[in-house]
């Protein structure tokens, strides 16, 4: 029987105490992932928003009644931005704001809410029902792709979150494949595929993000489009974009962007303060 080499020893113990080290990192950032969403003062404002809408649905008088459903809005935003990382919040942020005829942030609430949470029932649907309201002109965003679907996961952590595990992984793969190469040990160069595979999912998460980055919506009555980044250029369109119009910002110009409708076929520049973009992940 060979004797067992000094070097061995330490290696088998370096790599217990990194292991050890990748299971303190992720518990340390699913924790701190649940705590934003505990918080007294949270609770006391939901709970404002909460009756607030509600109180604003029994009233008959139509400015009224708007005036309390952007009150509430007001207060599911203050939420939104702790941040809060909830699709049921935004989704009754996104229902208060079409209450309050503000069709752009209410595209843009349901569409974050999908964002953390694609099979959630009733974003999917008042988005739906929230894109019956544009003018048939207006091309319908297209449903989630397979890749979409793919990196549903990805939404549960922020970027930051996503990245810092991303260099953990890499960390670990490189550690192992070291370790198979110096001691020869095919276990070693084996288990290197796991952590290099999770390094590999992350980065392509952090690419698909970027892939979508531009989503966004008109938030103001009209938004007319521009063939150039002038005010005095021509119209594009037949009409100025309306509120809720889903765009993807393409390039940024000082106070302009140039846009993209949903079917992918026509461009435009218009007022960036004319566009909304969901909170930050």
């Amino acid at each position: 029987m060979r004797a067992r080499d000094p070097a061995e020893g330490f290696g088998v113990i370096a790599f217990q105490r990194f292991a050890a080290a990748m299971v303190i990192a992720a518990v340390a950032v699913t924790a701190a992932s649940a705590a934003r969403d505990v918080s007294a003062d949270s609770a006391e404002i939901l709970a404002e928003a909460e009756e607030t809408y509600a109180r604003a649905l029994d009233l008959p008088e139509r400015d009224a009644r708007i005036a309390q459903c952007e009150r509430a809005a007001a207060l599911y935003r203050r939420l939104v931005e702790i941040p809060i990382e909830n699709a049921d919040l935004y989704t009754n942020l996104g229902n208060a704001a079409l209450q309050a005829e503000r069709l752009g942030e209410a595209v843009l609430a349901y569409k974050s809410a999908l964002a953390r949470d694609p099979d959630h029932a009733r974003a999917r649907q008042n988005l739906a029902h929230a894109r019956t309201l544009l003018p048939e002109w207006i091309p319908s965003a297209r449903e989630g792709t397979v890749l979409d679907t793919f990196f549903f996961w990805h939404k549960t952590l922020s970027r930051s979150e996503r990245g810092a595990l991303a260099a953990l992984a890499f960390f670990a793969a490189a550690l192992l494949a070291a370790g198979a190469i110096a001691w020869r040990r095919a276990v070693l160069r084996n288990l290197a595929w796991l952590p290099g595979v999770v390094w590999a999912a992350l980065l392509a998460s952090l690419l698909f993000e970027s892939r979508t980055a531009g989503e966004s919506a008109v938030v103001i009555s009209e938004a007319r489009g521009h063939a150039a980044d002038s005010a005095n250029a021509p119209g594009v369109f037949p009409e100025p974009l309306p509120a809720g119009a889903e765009v993807t910002v393409l390039e940024r110009r000082g106070p302009w962007a140039r846009i993209r409708l949903a079917d992918g076929a026509r461009d435009a520049w218009v007022a960036i303060d004319s566009l909304g973009f969901p909170p930050k992940h």
